[in-house]
């Protein structure tokens, strides 16, 4: 039985990083692979918009974001913070571009638009970011210089 479901009660704040990474324990996660190694765990992003007009402008805010790994969820209300969190996270599980986390975004065409000139993307040969699209503004994949 997956243990991640014991998380659920709770989250953190970005102040408290450093406890979140604790409970998600990533020194005893597994991954898999050869050449390129994956943590073999479930990781999802989402954010809580609000669109609002202004004069004929019409635009969306994000006003929290979240993070969560294995049952354990990270909060945060600014695109700094979760700047913060993406290199922490980085860091913390030695994420490249050998060593993986697959994260699952939900509504990733609408996130995307948030997070596409927030997040470095890895870019191929001819200088395109790695970013698989069905339709334009509709991507299904994408990988970052943060191995997510």
């Amino acid at each position: 039985m997956w243990e991640g479901y014991k998380n659920y009660d709770h989250y953190y704040t970005i102040d408290k990083a450093e406890d979140f990474f604790k409970e998600v324990n990533i020194s005893q996660l597994s991954t898999v692979g050869n050449r390129t190694k994956y943590y073999n765990i479930p990781a999802s992003f989402d954010i809580e918009t609000s669109s609002m007009k202004f004069g004929d402008s019409k635009f969306a805010e994000m006003y929290i974001w979240q993070f969560g790994i294995n049952g354990s969820v990270i909060i945060g209300r600014t695109w700094f913070e979760f700047t913060q969190f993406l290199k922490a996270l980085t860091k913390e599980m030695h994420l490249d571009l050998n060593n993986r986390l697959i994260v699952y975004v939900h509504n990733l065409s609408y996130e995307f638009q948030f997070i596409r000139r927030r997040i470095p993307w890895v870019k191929q040969t001819d200088g395109q970011d790695v970013v698989f699209s069905l339709k334009p503004r509709k991507p299904i994949y994408a990988l970052s210089k943060y191995g997510i």
